[in-house]
């Protein structure tokens, strides 16, 4: 599985406004089309698993394990954030499923933010 692979799958899992990825995207500060809900949060995600995984390509093969590493230091990040609202606990929470989702081919009842 591609990094870009990962985020096209973000995007259709948890909708456009939340990952408005640029599918044709070289390099990666052209990763997103425009600004996200959360667009410090996505970016953050989207340069940590990049360089986690040492990637060069936006189609580089990204490891499992790397990726929910980095995805588990954000979120717990996110979970003793003097700022954080109920929005963004949902949200890392929806993309912790989705990245786990990806990786497995599983689909579980969640409903995503995009369906709330």
């Amino acid at each position: 599985m591609s990094f870009i692979e990962l985020f096209s799958f973000l995007e259709n899992r948890l909708g456009y406004h939340q990952f408005p990825v640029n599918a044709q995207a070289r390099e990666l500060f052209e990763l997103f089309e425009s600004s996200a809900a959360h667009h410090e949060l996505v970016v953050r995600l989207a340069r940590e698993i990049y360089k986690t995984n040492h990637c060069q390509k936006m189609s580089w093969e990204i490891d499992q394990t790397k990726t929910e590493a980095v995805l588990s230091r954000i979120r717990l990040d996110i979970l003793n954030g003097n700022k954080t609202d109920i929005d963004l606990y949902h949200f890392i929470e929806d993309i912790c499923v989705a990245v786990y989702e990806f990786f497995t081919g599983t689909e579980h009842d969640t409903p995503s933010i995009a369906q709330r």
